[in-house]
């Protein structure tokens, strides 16, 4: 891990390894194309040779039409995989970063959000194993998943797992935080993965960590950085692909780890302001409000 720097200047650098991988899915719930597990969180450096753009699928189109007056966020988690919940200093309830950045996502499009915060509010699922293809974490949304998408509402489906991401080259990802299945509004995170930020790292460090991947992959979810959203001006990052520019923002291409957390709570501590994304996203999703009118 890198050391503190800039403690109130860096928001968070989320390094993304841009993982392809396809499987095509017979359910409706694909939207009949490719599911992929794209836009996912590292924390090491992404490779030298940036991986091309994933298919970016229509389902966000349905999200930001004023008709859609509800978002549902439902949070799984496996047995050994709960969510960190609680107090982080300065913060408060843990939840509150991620409830924070959603409310700041969809503001001014009239939508309310529904966000659980305590284990309580969340469903505990069987799951086995420590390794997940994609394949499997299909088929663990398609039967754990209570909340689907109506005219009306929109719903979103997180999963903590006590394992590892397994690539279609067989290769069991240990440095991968979460992913989203594309085109399905389906969010994983790995839990031993956010736990091993601890290391020499203060003890709300993995709590924060699993938050800002969480906001992350909703970004990566509802089509930033031009992943489904034009930006309104030049902020993706090209070399790679569906993220931002701006070091100032959780979707950036680089991650701090526990470095960045610590920076986030200071800043946070410091202004009380504990949004993400930086001002060029957010007029992304702005406009994309706008559109739906």
């Amino acid at each position: 891990m890198l050391p503190v720097r800039r403690a109130l200047e860096v928001l968070w650098r989320v390094v993304s390894v841009a993982l392809t991988v396809a499987f095509v899915a017979s359910s409706s719930a694909s939207c009949g194309g490719e599911v992929v597990l794209a836009g996912s969180s590292a924390q090491t450096q992404p490779p030298e040779t940036p991986t091309p753009p994933a298919p970016r699928l229509p389902l966000m189109q349905s999200l930001w039409p004023r008709s859609v007056g509800r978002v549902v966020i439902e949070v799984d988690y496996g047995p050994g995989a709960a969510p960190y919940v609680g107090a982080v200093p300065g913060v408060g309830n843990t939840w509150n970063i991620l409830a924070a950045n959603a409310r700041r996502l969809f503001q001014g499009s009239g939508k309310s959000l529904v966000i659980p915060s305590t284990l309580g509010e969340m469903q505990r699922i069987e799951v086995t194993g420590r390794d997940f293809t994609l394949e499997d974490l299909v088929a663990i949304t398609r039967r754990t998943r209570n909340n689907v998408s109506t005219a009306a509402t929109a719903t979103f489906h997180v999963i903590f797992l006590d394992g590892y991401y397994v690539d279609a080259a067989g290769v069991r990802r240990t440095d991968l935080l979460g992913g989203h299945l594309e085109g399905m509004g389906v969010i994983v995170v790995f839990k031993p993965v956010v736990a091993s930020t601890a290391a020499n790292a203060a003890a709300w460090v993995p709590a924060v960590v699993e938050q800002a991947t969480l906001v992350h992959e909703l970004g990566h979810a509802v089509g930033l950085v031009d992943g489904g959203i034009a930006p309104v001006r030049g902020h993706h990052d090209v070399a790679h692909p569906h993220h931002c520019t701006s070091n100032m923002c959780v979707m950036n291409a680089w991650n701090e780890g526990a470095s960045a957390a610590a920076a986030f709570v200071a800043r946070v501590t410091a202004t009380g302001n504990s949004v993400l994304f930086d001002d060029a996203c957010l007029e992304d999703a702005a406009a994309a409000i706008a559109a739906a009118r």
